[in-house]
């Protein structure tokens, strides 16, 4: 839960993961019902990719599958 000033972040956040979703850009036909492997999936991008696909899955219910590469 976030509290504050970070709310706003929060909801901009969303945002972001919403449009990345239902993105016209992306030929979601392609992927849906797919395994997609991400690698830095603990850095910025990766972390946005990743959100951003499972928004898909949520929105969507794309079947989406998603490996996720990480460092120890």
């Amino acid at each position: 839960m976030v509290d504050g000033h970070y709310k706003e972040y929060e909801d901009i956040y969303l945002e972001d993961n919403n449009n990345i979703a239902s993105c016209d850009a992306v030929n979601w036909n392609d992927l849906d019902n797919s395994t997609i492997m991400v690698t830095g999936a603990t850095g910025l991008i990766g972390t946005t990719l990743i959100r951003g696909l499972m928004e898909r899955n949520r929105s969507f219910d794309a079947q989406l599958k998603v490996l996720a590469l990480v460092r120890n």
